[in-house]
């Protein structure tokens, strides 16, 4: 069944993606806060991070939505649209850049956006294709019940972490985040 399987793909990474917005700054502390890597870099790359961390929702939604295309028997469709979406990233990116400088978010930025416009392509696709092969039977796949309930939660969890980050001690991400690099087999 395509809707739960895409309310399971919400399910894990909507919290995951919320992670990677909210604490941005420490992920990259925590992968690159070393030797000549600053802070202001540590601050860029976060943004970074945040950027990019709108994409993981709609790349996972996309991987499951081109798995129901090959289901269906149809390969052209998101070779087509991957192509384009694909090509549209590299234009964004120049002609954002243009408008906002040389800067390096543009690409996240553009990234992110057009991802958004290939899962929503994908989803006008599938149920054209869909209809004539089988007639009807996606449901509305991102606005049911079950996934409007992970979302609501989602932002729960979102929440609770900004604020944890914001009102627990500074000493607490100090020792989880020695703890993730001694788990890493860092020092």
């Amino acid at each position: 069944d395509l809707s739960r399987t895409i309310r399971s793909v919400l399910f894990f990474i909507l919290p995951v993606t919320f992670v990677f917005a909210i604490f941005r700054n420490e992920i990259a502390h925590l992968l690159f806060g070393t030797g000549l890597f600053g802070e202001a870099s540590v601050r860029q790359t976060g943004l970074f991070v945040a950027y990019f961390s709108g994409a993981i929702i709609f790349e996972s939604l996309n991987m499951t939505l081109v798995r129901a295309f090959y289901a269906l028997g149809n390969t052209k469709i998101p070779l087509l649209v991957a192509g384009i979406v694909s090509l549209g990233i590299v234009g964004a990116s120049f002609i954002l850049m243009k408008f906002f400088g040389f800067s390096v978010l543009v690409v996240p930025f553009a990234f992110s956006v057009l991802y958004a416009l290939q899962t929503a392509l994908f989803v006008i696709f599938l149920k054209k294709v869909e209809e004539k092969k089988w007639g009807s039977v996606v449901a509305p796949l991102l606005f049911s019940f079950e996934s409007l309930k992970i979302i609501i939660a989602a932002l729960f969890a979102a929440v609770a972490g900004f604020l944890a980050a914001r009102f627990l001690p500074l000493s607490a991400f100090d020792f989880f985040g020695a703890l993730m690099r001694l788990l890493a087999g860092g020092s």
